[in-house]
């Protein structure tokens, strides 16, 4: 019983859920699943695969980290937690928005 008491302590619950429609390009290994744990009190590296060039976006407990993919690959680390749980991640592709009123050259 004090063991479990002790593990429950050390990880937080993480359910690990796609926001919105993930476009085919934007991969996690199959590590990062429902009812996965987090170690507390340490960064977490959460890692993937897309297009080269673009921006993913992982969200947990209101943190977003950010990184870019390089040769496929990407990688970023979640700040220390503490227990606690269940909770959401959220891993997206960054959508690069349209600037308001680009100016154009009449010619």
């Amino acid at each position: 019983m004090k063991s479990q008491t002790i593990n429950a302590t050390l990880i937080s619950g993480t359910i690990l859920l796609f926001a919105g429609i993930l476009r085919a390009d934007v991969r996690l290994p199959a590590l990062f699943s429902d009812n996965m744990v987090l170690q507390q009190g340490m960064t977490a590296p959460v890692w993937g695969w897309a297009d080269e060039g673009e921006e993913v976006k992982v969200t947990f407990r209101g943190k977003t980290v950010q990184a870019k993919a390089h040769d496929g690959k990407w990688m970023v680390k979640l700040p220390r937690t503490k227990a606690g749980g269940p909770d959401e991640m959220i891993v997206e592709e960054m959508v690069a928005r349209d600037s308001p009123e680009t100016p154009t050259e009449n010619t």
